[in-house]
């Protein structure tokens, strides 16, 4: 297809499989597999319920979660508290481990046990198992898979006339950027209700920061600096278990893979991306970067980079200098900065955007209960993912809602970064985009796992010298 080859877990799927929808859609269904850019709750009472009512018969949402690990089960939660009238009716993943867990921590909650209804037979595992959820009789479906998968999932979920929520971020390379453009279209053409997962767009402090700027408070906008640089966390470390095959491995461990998760870049420090774009309104033209591995290397550390460093070009000649960095004992920043004629200004701050506060630390103040915006404290109104009763609410009020071309965008300029030092005309880089495919050792067992080359100074280009901290460089121990 096109001289590309695909593994098992990307090949995309026979037009017998799935109908095809009119115009773009259809088309597309015979170009390379799609993996496009990137809140839950805030869709899940969004929609008018007068609409699901004229359509089902019933005034109560139906919801499926596509993936259910930490973010997913998190974001059916958050979907759950949004109203009474939302029901949790189907769960799907790979494993059926992560979906029995995923119901298992739902119901320990006294809110949500009465609004969940999946018995066995709604329970779908392996590859397919959003397709059998795209075959009952959900009403919105959230798609939180390794980005890997999600152009196809949300492809076929607006081919169902399903509403959707998708995390970020929605693709991993220019292939299913396209894809999730021809799916933006389809899903406009049937009035369906689409929210990207990039939760600044609804907190207080970002929407008043934004406000100041078009209202000229700063001044022009001189240049852009945005940070997402944390420790190494994690993500690293995950060694894989005896007699785990190599595929499962890193379907498991995702988060350190850039085949499905296109490095940090793009799965995290897009939320960065996405807040330079809104601020400029409007998309990079250009972009020149480096990055690699300094760190990170041995079993357990996958393949993606642990630092980036990428400079955006605006129309105009704005700059955005946009870092990325996981490593150990080094500064830690995240924070949105723009600098103006007049004045500079920090929209916000921390993973989330509330400076040290965690979703964990908002969820204790609204004791799990969504209620009124003036019995909140400030905080919780800018809570993370924007999974406000009120914003729910309010959502359904109108036209369906239409997040994903805007907000989607900030993904394929995220993989701008790797080839680093390289400048990249986007449209170019849109067009003859490749897709990003499973390693070889990871679709075929008898192939062995490439090793990361060593640094001057570490364990394996100087044999017989032990490590003593990240890196491979020694120091001789304390007196």
């Amino acid at each position: 297809m096109n001289g590309t080859r695909f593994s098992e877990t990307q090949r995309p799927r026979s037009t017998e499989d799935t109908p095809a929808m009119p115009n773009q859609l259809s088309q597309h269904r015979n170009t390379p597999p799609s993996h496009g850019a990137g809140s839950a709750a805030a869709l899940a009472a969004g929609f008018s319920v007068a609409r699901f009512a004229h359509g089902a018969g019933s005034d109560t949402v139906k919801i499926a979660l596509i993936g259910c690990g930490n973010r997913g089960t998190g974001a059916c939660r958050e979907s759950l508290l949004a109203a009474d009238s939302v029901k949790l009716i189907a769960v799907a993943d790979l494993f059926a481990d992560r979906a029995k867990a995923s119901l298992a921590n739902l119901t320990k909650y006294d809110e949500l046990r009465p609004k969940i209804d999946v018995p066995d037979q709604r329970q779908f595992f392996g590859f397919d198992a959003y397709r059998n959820v795209l075959q009952t009789e959900v009403d919105l479906v959230l798609l939180a898979t390794p980005p890997h998968f999600r152009p196809d999932q949300y492809t076929a979920a607006v081919t169902a006339g399903k509403h959707v929520f998708m995390e970020k971020p929605c693709c991993i390379d220019a292939p299913g950027y396209r894809a999730l453009l021809a799916a933006n279209e389809e899903a406009r053409r049937r009035k369906l209700s689409v929210v990207v997962g990039l939760q600044r767009r609804h907190q207080s402090n970002y929407l008043e920061g934004i406000q100041r700027i078009r209202d000229g408070e700063i001044g022009e906008v001189l240049f852009l600096r945005t940070y997402f640089n944390v420790m190494g966390g994690g993500r690293a470390g995950q060694t894989k278990p005896d007699g785990m095959s190599e595929m499962e491995y890193q379907l498991r461990y995702w988060g350190m893979f850039a085949w499905l998760c296109g490095d940090h870049i793009v799965e995290q420090s897009t939320h960065e991306i996405d807040v330079a774009n809104w601020v400029m309104d409007d998309h990079p033209v250009r972009a020149q970067g480096m990055g690699g591995r300094q760190v990170r290397f041995g079993p357990g550390n996958g393949t993606f980079w642990d630092h980036h460093a990428v400079e955006f070009e605006y129309p105009g000649g704005v700059r955005l200098f946009a870092q990325a960095r996981q490593q150990a004992a080094t500064w830690v920043q995240v924070s949105d900065n723009i600098h103006g004629t007049k004045e500079s200004v920090t929209l916000g701050s921390g993973p989330w955007g509330f400076g040290k506060l965690t979703p964990r630390d908002l969820r204790r103040r609204r004791d799990c209960r969504p209620v009124g915006r003036a019995d909140r404290p400030v905080a919780v109104r800018q809570r993370h993912r924007a999974h406000r009763a009120d914003d729910r609410l309010r959502l359904g009020a109108g036209e369906p809602q239409d997040h994903a071309p805007r907000r989607s965008a900030a993904t394929p300029r995220a993989t701008l970064s790797p080839p680093a030092g390289a400048a990249a005309r986007l449209s170019r880089r849109r067009r003859r985009g490749r897709s990003a495919a499973a390693p070889a050792h990871a679709r075929d067992p008898g192939t062995a796992a490439p090793r990361s080359p060593p640094r001057r100074g570490s364990p394996r280009s100087r044999p017989g010298r032990p490590s003593g901290r990240p890196g491979g460089r020694s120091r001789a121990p304390r007196r």
